[in-house]
């Protein structure tokens, strides 16, 4: 997909058709060029990020929103803010669609898998501001409430173990990693991790 094509269909819509109802599609275009275009600045994402929430304000914005500025390192304090809120959003969205749950568990399945979702965001934004201490309360939390079965949180809690020294801890943390379903990039990324973390140990990389 040419996405330098979309961010000019999708900021021309915008501007011309301000009350369209398929004005939210013109904004989820933007967030997925941004998604794929990591050249775009942290300031227009947070913008698009922002009008996209106004229109409407659902769990998935708030969680994409806040990986575009993760990504980017970028207004980590607003990050939190994000977490923070797209927790009770979704946490709202859950309890008001809980008639349409089917099985025993599920409701509170979803509430877990919601409140993970956001305590890793904030977690991981609290390590790039340095605060380990911060980070590794929230980060224990989402691996506690995804029962140690999310990837992304797994290699956060590698990288919050190596910041603090924790070798031994990181490395179970990679190959937990390993154990989970992942996409290729995820993989890759956790093996490159693990391969330098054995190497400034002397040790081979054997996942």
């Amino acid at each position: 997909q040419q996405w330098p094509a979309v961010i000019e269909r999708s900021r021309a819509f915008i501007a011309a058709r301000k009350e369209s109802p398929r004005l939210v599609e013109a904004y989820d275009a933007l967030l997925a060029a941004s998604q794929a275009t990591p050249g775009i600045p942290a300031p227009a994402v947070r913008t698009t990020i922002d009008a996209r929430i106004a229109l409407r304000p659902d769990p998935m914005s708030y969680a994409l929103g806040a990986n575009l500025l993760l990504a980017r390192r970028a207004d980590l304090p607003h990050v939190e803010q994000l977490a923070d809120l797209g927790k009770t959003v979704g946490e709202r969205f859950i309890r008001e669609n809980e008639s349409s749950y089917k099985l025993d568990g599920k409701v509170q399945a979803s509430l877990d898998r919601n409140a993970a979702t956001f305590a890793d965001i904030a977690g991981w934004a609290l390590f790039l501001e340095g605060d380990v201490t911060g980070a590794e309360a929230r980060l224990a939390e989402a691996a506690r409430l995804f029962r140690n079965n999310d990837i992304n949180n797994q290699l956060h809690l590698a990288e919050l173990s190596t910041r603090k020294g924790d070798r031994s801890v990181a490395e179970e943390h990679y190959l937990d990693a390993l154990s989970l379903n992942s996409t290729p990039e995820q993989r890759a990324r956790a093996e490159a991790a693990l391969f330098k973390l054995r190497a400034s140990t002397g040790d081979s990389f054997a996942a």
